[in-house]
């Protein structure tokens, strides 16, 4: 443990504690301005910032990722001619509402912070990892010594190019990004218990130390840390995470029944669903549809087509056992509902994926 100490203090550097020494100087002293609830005014930053330089003699150097003093900007990238950067989250920074058009990761390294999406306190704790889609205002409060928060952030195109395609089309994550980036779906986001994942924090520490020594090899690094890092969370921490969504009623948990219906597809029932969850089979659709835009019937051909593919993929099952595996009891119906979804039958789909099946 006192090794893993060490190696923080190592990454971070000397800089970031004297910064947010004289942060913290300054909120003390401000209090009334409410500094560690969201605000709107970005330009808070820089009058705390001529503040503490006229004050105590210390000019904050900070790499804020796109806030300028008329509001916050998306040049990132392009600035640091990268797709990906790692940015630490200074304790006492002012908590602005913000939004972006790239993904933002946001870690608890250490301690605790509130995300604030819509004015809602999200109360994240150590080792809890939150994404956020682009569009989504959101801002960090983070106001103890004992914090440490880590931003990645990550250009969309790069997000979607790569990483999107790691997850299966069965999985409701799948289902959540692809509403995002297809749908201009704001202030919706994944928020991740990692329970000290210590491949996750790795990586992580390692983005932030391999970006201070800048070589030739760098970019594809990042790209390989980030891509282990979602590989990890599909792979152990299917379970683990929490859905949002800007459409859905705040007392439902989104996450829990697109999970149940994954778990569930071969012999749901929207009446079995709906007496599982204590909701009416009208409220339980409504739900759903505002989510998804779709209903539970749609909902549940998706996931079981997409099930269908694997097998048909990766077994060499009957046609027939395929559709009783996926729930359709009627080989016809299962063919004829395949079609609908994918354009051509199942045994097309097979041979185009080079097997023959029996």
């Amino acid at each position: 443990m006192e090794h893993y100490k060490i190696s923080q203090d190592f990454v971070f550097g000397d800089d970031v504690y004297k910064n947010e020494y004289y942060m913290k100087k300054y909120y003390l002293k401000n209090r009334k301005k409410n500094l560690d609830h969201p605000i709107h005014d970005s330009s808070l930053f820089p009058t705390m910032e001529c503040s503490i330089r006229d004050e105590y003699g210390h000019t904050l150097s900070l790499r804020l990722p796109g806030i300028t003093k008329t509001g916050i900007c998306d040049f990132l990238f392009t600035d640091m001619d990268t797709d990906i950067f790692i940015n630490v989250h200074h304790n006492y920074f002012p908590a602005v509402l913000h939004n972006h058009t790239y993904f933002e990761l946001i870690y608890v390294l250490d301690g605790v912070c509130v995300n604030y999406t819509e004015g809602q306190p999200l109360s994240m704790k150590c080792s809890d990892l939150l994404i956020l889609p682009p569009g989504t205002e959101h801002a960090i409060s983070s106001f103890a010594d004992g914090n440490r928060i880590i931003n990645i952030l990550i250009r969309a195109s790069l997000f979607e190019n790569m990483f999107f395609k790691q997850i299966p089309e069965s999985d409701m994550v799948y289902t959540f990004f692809s509403k995002v980036l297809n749908s201009n779906v704001k202030n919706s986001f994944l928020l991740y218990h990692t329970h000290d994942d210590m491949v996750i924090k790795s990586c992580i520490l390692n983005l932030f130390n391999d970006q201070t020594h800048f070589h030739y090899y760098l970019d594809s690094l990042k790209i390989s840390y980030v891509s282990l890092i979602f590989s990890r969370l599909l792979n152990m921490h299917e379970d683990h995470y929490e859905m949002f969504h800007a459409a859905m009623e705040s007392e439902h948990n989104i996450s829990m029944l697109l999970r149940y219906m994954q778990n569930n597809y071969a012999t749901i029932t929207l009446k079995k669903m709906s007496e599982f969850f204590g909701y009416s089979e009208r409220h339980l659709t409504r739900i759903l549809s505002a989510y998804t835009d779709e209903g539970f019937q749609k909902n549940l051909q998706h996931i079981r087509v997409q099930k269908a593919k694997e097998y048909l993929r990766y077994s060499s099952h009957s046609i027939e056992k395929i559709a009783l595996l996926v729930g359709y009891p009627s080989p016809y119906n299962f063919r004829e509902v395949f079609k609908k979804e994918c354009g051509i039958t199942p045994s097309e789909f097979r041979k185009q994926q080079g097997r023959s099946g029996l």
